[in-house]
């Protein structure tokens, strides 16, 4: 599965996650106020970054 944010810039993810709020005041989706706040402190406290895994063939990587 790929992360979108390993595509996009921090800026833009920024722009995203404003603009789904704008979307969530306008249709007063009052639900996903929680989500919403706990994405921006996600996105400003730790942001994304890239992680490999190396290993021998079935040495339990995925389960990592």
């Amino acid at each position: 599965m790929e992360n979108i944010s390993s595509k996009m810039p921090l800026s833009d993810i920024r722009n995203l996650l404003e603009t789904i709020s704008d979307a969530c005041d306008q249709f007063q989706m009052v639900s996903l106020n929680r989500q919403m706040e706990a994405a921006r402190a996600l996105l400003s406290e730790n942001p994304p970054i890239d992680v490999a895994v190396l290993g021998q063939f079935k040495a339990g990587k995925s389960s990592f």
